[in-house]
């Protein structure tokens, strides 16, 4: 059997695309400056650093991604410039990953444009990037936790197709349920919707009869202890019953369902659909209708 030759162009072209979209979202990271919630939360030590998240948990809010916060800006603004880059590429291999259930070949070409319009919408494609991607308290609360749904995501998706995900030692079990526990307790959008996917996916095993992987549960268990403490924890009972919720919560249900009708001018400027829709269209020919 011949030996494939390595083509050196084609990975220097993989590394050098890598490479800028690493830089971009470490110079942007950089540029972005802190704002009221970094500054009520810098820290001169660790110890002080998990005192000012324990108070956030119990009094303000109870995300997980507080916990990464109050550490980043104990280490200093350094520490978000480097990592953030790291979890917004750990991202766009996640949504490579869950489309075809494999990482991009990066000894040819026929991925490189695939994985060049994730990266584009990795940080367009998404509500106030400025907020969600560069910012400090955007990016743990919401990106960075994004990375967990992700994980979840293609796990379940290699589970549907019959594939092992993590392997079966016992070690990887616990790590799932970390996982779960983290992706729990992420934010008010992706915990819930975490929990309606792994109770649809199991409906789903059960009517293909697709064996349920052991981490399954283990990851379930973690989610719900994670939505508990996030719903039921003294932060999030004091942060509802703040004057700034008052009308949303007296407000009727089909008033809550439009309540944000007004920001969608704000959100297609936002992202530049109106720039991305025709460069999707046209894709979808280039590859034969998505064949």
């Amino acid at each position: 059997m011949r030996a494939v030759k390595t083509n050196y162009a084609v990975v220097m072209v993989w590394g050098l695309t890598i490479f800028i979209y690493l830089a971009f979202i470490a110079l942007l990271s950089a540029l972005y400056p802190y704002g009221f919630d970094e500054y009520q939360g810098l820290s001169d030590s660790l110890k002080s650093a998990f005192k000012i998240f324990w108070h956030t948990h119990t009094s303000f809010q109870p995300r997980i991604g507080g916990l990464f916060g109050s550490i980043i800006l104990y280490l200093g603004k350094w520490s978000f410039v480097l990592l953030n880059p790291l979890a917004q590429i750990s991202l766009v291999f996640s949504y490579f990953y869950f489309i075809f259930l494999r990482m991009p070949d990066f000894k040819a070409l026929k991925d490189l444009s695939v994985f060049l319009l994730l990266c584009l919408l990795s940080f367009l494609a998404v509500p106030i990037p400025a907020e969600t991607v560069f910012w400090i308290g955007g990016a743990n609360n919401y990106s960075w936790t994004m990375l967990i749904f992700m994980i979840m995501l293609c796990a379940l998706r290699a589970a549907a197709e019959g594939k092992d995900f993590i392997g079966k030692k016992r070690f990887n079990l616990f790590i799932f349920a970390v996982v779960g526990l983290f992706l729990g307790m992420s934010n008010e959008n992706n915990a819930p919707m975490a929990l309606v996917i792994f109770a649809l996916s199991f409906a789903y095993f059960k009517i293909k009869k697709i064996q349920i992987p052991k981490w399954y549960y283990f990851a379930l268990l973690g989610i719900i202890v994670g939505l508990i403490i996030l719903f039921f924890s003294g932060g999030t009972l004091k942060r509802a019953a703040d004057w700034n919720f008052e009308y949303f919560f007296k407000a009727s249900v089909l008033t809550k369902m439009f309540f944000h009708l007004n920001n969608m001018h704000d959100y297609f400027a936002a992202v530049l659909l109106p720039l991305i829709t025709p460069i999707l269209i046209f894709l979808v020919f280039v590859d034969g209708g998505g064949g």
